[in-house]
């Protein structure tokens, strides 16, 4: 069958990538055709997502922020060059429509569409489309969803939820990754599965496979913070890992990140971005994919509190996988105990099997 994706793939954003490849790569390994569709979206329009507050800090401190994110500049360079490499020898992407008439000339080779991937039907994201809902399909053409989240806990504007609602209910089949996306959807009277993220398709074993050798020689904690984080949790990772003589390797690059005195890995490639999580210690994170990759390879986790008021609001997407799973929180200020993952690891092969069951069933309908 002809499987046309529809999802975030563009950005260089580790989690973003990394979905899009696992529910491809899935379908790939049961014999299927799926590409991407790789539709017009501006990946650089502006978000708050990073944004924290500066009114306290020093005309020297804001001068040093400025100076570090320069020096970093040809990291982000190389990120940026290892995350092409990795869509192209990774990725199937189909043709780049730029305009309508470039769009509507592909649909007729596909026998499926399917949408799946973080934050794709988020309405207060930075580049929300109602493409992403297919909004430009024929009647007639075979459309679910496999996996999508919101990212928020609701959605509050009537005529936003008036418009999903009428392009959803076209859907043959509705999942997402989010408890909190079932009650959004019901809230519209969309009926919907609950399923798990689309890196959870693929075993560790297989993730694994994907990288090379050990970059670290070291022993070490991996701190993978998508968003800045409070100065205090900062030293308390420093003390942790003094405490366990290990190493603090940090990426990718924010405020907090730039100046601390850890180890920073800016540029660092997809691959590179699983071996680091695989061969960690302790990973501390605010990232939903950090997370994830964290409990695929049974690693000791902890999550960081975001200064950002968006970040914030996005929390749910973390808070809801560890209350399906049974984990209880993780917050590092407030609880340091160790994870304990024989039951939560029966939990999770029940859900993935759950969820593989529910992907292939849609496309055999």
């Amino acid at each position: 069958m002809k499987i046309a994706i529809l999802t975030f793939f563009e950005s260089d954003n580790y989690g973003t990538v990394l979905q899009a490849y696992a529910l491809q790569h899935y379908l790939n390994l049961q014999g299927h055709q799926a590409e991407l569709l790789y539709i017009k979206r501006d990946i650089y329009c502006k978000s708050t997502h990073y944004a924290v507050s500066v009114a306290d800090e020093t005309i020297f401190e804001r001068a040093l922020q400025k100076f570090v994110a320069l020096y970093h500049r040809k990291d982000n360079a190389r990120k940026a060059e290892r995350f092409q490499s990795f869509r192209e020898h990774h990725l199937h992407i189909g043709d780049f429509c730029d305009t309508d008439e470039v769009l509507f000339a592909q649909l007729e080779k596909y026998d499926l569409f399917l949408n799946g991937g973080d934050q794709i039907w988020n309405p207060y994201h930075k580049s929300f489309s109602y493409r992403y809902m297919f909004d430009f399909l024929p009647e007639a053409s075979r459309r679910a969803a496999y996996g999508s989240s919101f990212g928020i806990k609701q959605i509050d504007d009537p005529q936003i939820k008036s418009s999903m609602a009428e392009l959803l209910s076209k859907y043959n089949a509705v999942s997402v990754r989010d408890e909190s996306g079932v009650r959004i959807l019901a809230d519209m009277g969309i009926s919907a599965n609950y399923v798990l993220d689309p890196v959870f398709l693929l075993s560790a074993e297989t993730w694994k496979a994907l990288t090379g050798d050990r970059l670290c020689k070291k022993r070490y904690c991996l701190v993978y913070a998508l968003s800045d984080y409070d100065k205090a949790e900062e030293n308390q990772i420093r003390h942790f890992a003094k405490e366990h003589n290990l190493e603090v390797i940090v990426m990718p690059e924010n405020r907090r990140n730039r100046t601390n005195h850890f180890h920073k890995a800016f540029d660092t490639s997809p691959q590179d971005f699983i071996n680091l999580i695989y061969h960690a210690d302790y990973v501390f994170t605010n990232s939903f994919h950090g997370m994830a990759f964290s409990i695929l390879f049974q690693k000791q986790f902890f999550l960081l509190q975001s200064t950002s008021s968006e970040a914030k609001d996005k929390y749910i997407r973390l808070t809801d996988l560890l209350e399906i799973l049974g984990i209880s929180e993780r917050n590092f200020s407030k609880n340091t105990q160790e994870i304990d993952y024989s039951e939560i690891q029966q939990k999770l092969n029940a859900y993935r099997q759950d969820s593989l069951n529910y992907l292939n069933n849609i496309v055999l309908e």
